[in-house]
């Protein structure tokens, strides 16, 4: 039970989603450490940005400010979701669906996400 609760990094009623002049955000709450590229997020709230063809997703929060490359695509409407690898015993962020948005984070020394996480 307690590895289905880290790896939903449950986002439940904290998450949100604004759309405003093709800016788009969204509020995280993790509760367990996760990977995005290099960078160690630890358990805590992050906003997380991108605008319509950019190439960047900003992170931050929890004393955390940063970009990693990101791609986007269309998706079925739907719940947030996270889709999250497991590498040894590190959580690799690969990328996360907000509304009808699918965002997947580029990072060329990693494999394709395989596992897709709903928050509640």
């Amino acid at each position: 039970m307690k590895k289905l609760l880290i790896t939903i990094l449950a986002m439940g009623s904290f998450a949100s989603v604004s759309y405003a002049a093709g800016k788009h955000s969204t509020s995280i709450t993790l509760y367990d450490k996760v990977y995005v590229g290099s960078h160690l997020l630890v358990p805590g709230d992050y906003s997380v940005k991108w605008a319509d063809g950019s190439n960047e997703l900003l992170i931050t929060g929890n004393k955390t400010n940063f970009s990693v490359p990101m791609t986007t695509a269309a998706a079925p409407a739907g719940p947030l979701a996270l889709s999250v690898d497991h590498e040894g015993d590190k959580s690799v962020l690969r990328g996360l669906k907000v509304q009808s948005t699918s965002i997947t984070i580029v990072d060329s020394d990693s494999k394709q996400s395989s596992n897709t996480n709903s928050a509640q």
